[in-house]
């Protein structure tokens, strides 16, 4: 990368900046900026994979390492101060108008004193904030509505730590039995994890929306994304 002189003319700064990013940069940031606005305000639609995990069934082995130095737990209100540093904020209005609620849970990863990943679980039926799709699996079944990992800990099994931490303390520290989660179809990486888990496909979610409107209907499990409880054979 160029060494920026301390003070700038115009022409160095865009000479600088064509020479990092490329010449098509300025149009690939207007696609980018595009497509964000017309998924939010003009089409956009998703197949989900509904699935639900019982909390009976066994639980993978994750390579001790995975864990070092990294602290699971459930937030508390002082967690607050996570969610306002700049790399979270996007989350921090969620989450303070979340956390007074009972059936709210955010799981928390915190390594060397910052937040590395976050997990939103809500407890009993649950209206999903972006679908506005209302999911109801019983009252002891936890619903997952957000989850990200800060690009510092990707590829260190921060989705697996989280997950395990969660189903062993499932029953005791939040009183259910059953998870669920939704993922899109096509999205392998998400697809291995789960099925990992033992998370089987209940239906999928053709969702889709137009403007200011929203139209979902249910569609069966495709063949290849089917999945038996241990024990309940092929």
């Amino acid at each position: 990368m160029a060494k920026r002189p301390e003070k700038e003319t115009l022409l160095q700064r865009l000479s600088r900046v064509y020479g990092e990013r490329g010449l098509l940069f300025p149009f690939k940031t207007l696609g980018k900026k595009f497509v964000k606005f017309y998924r939010l305000h003009i089409y956009e639609h998703f197949e989900l994979a509904v699935c639900v995990r019982d909390n009976r069934d066994p639980l993978p082995n994750i390579p001790r390492h995975f864990s070092e130095g990294m602290e699971v737990r459930i937030a508390v209100p002082e967690d607050e101060k996570y969610y306002a540093t700049q790399e979270w904020q996007h989350l921090h209005k969620r989450f303070q108008a979340l956390i007074p609620d009972p059936n709210f849970t955010s799981l928390i990863g915190i390594a060397e004193g910052r937040m590395v990943s976050t997990g939103f679980w809500y407890r009993g039926p649950f209206k999903d904030p972006r679908l506005k799709e209302v999911f109801d699996n019983g009252p002891t079944t936890l619903y997952t509505f957000g989850g990200e990992t800060s690009p510092a800990a990707m590829g260190k099994g921060a989705a697996l730590i989280g997950y395990n931490w969660l189903f062993e303390h499932l029953e005791e520290n939040l009183g259910c039995d059953k998870v669920m989660v939704y993922y899109q179809l096509g999205t392998m990486a998400a697809k291995r994890l789960h099925d990992r888990y033992w998370f089987v496909p209940q239906f999928v979610l053709d969702w889709r929306k137009i403007g200011p409107f929203r139209f979902s209907h249910r569609l069966p499990v495709p063949e290849d994304y089917q999945l038996k409880r241990p024990g309940e054979g092929k």
